[in-house]
């Protein structure tokens, strides 16, 4: 989201993160069903297998078409990991891990 923010005019950053959130959500939305009926109809191997390739097209692709962005100043460790004296800091890093095992621990049956 940084650099989709960072590599356009700041009247288009809103716009340009808002893509990013929407491919992320759309490739979540997609592929899991995708891969699911994969699974289905072959094997969990196929699926992992399309699964793998998918990926692998994902990050050729983010290789291709991201800017590098250079370093503007560098940073020590320390500096970097002074993110981690913020409360809120570690607010997000809580809730990231209960949504994620929230939702990892909860089984839908239709």
């Amino acid at each position: 989201m940084t650099v989709a923010a960072t590599s356009v005019s700041k009247e288009d950053a809103p716009k340009a993160v808002s893509k990013v959130m929407l491919g992320v959500t759309a490739g979540m939305v997609l592929g899991v069903p995708i891969t699911n009926y994969v699974a289905n109809e072959t094997s969990v191997e196929m699926a992992m297998l399309f699964f793998a390739i998918i990926n692998g097209v994902a990050f050729i692709a983010t290789l291709l078409f991201v800017p590098s962005m250079p370093v503007k100043e560098r940073l020590s460790y320390g500096a970097q990991l002074s993110v981690l004296k913020k409360p809120i800091a570690w607010f997000a890093i809580i809730t990231i891990v209960l949504i994620s095992s929230g939702l990892a621990g909860v089984k839908v049956v239709i």
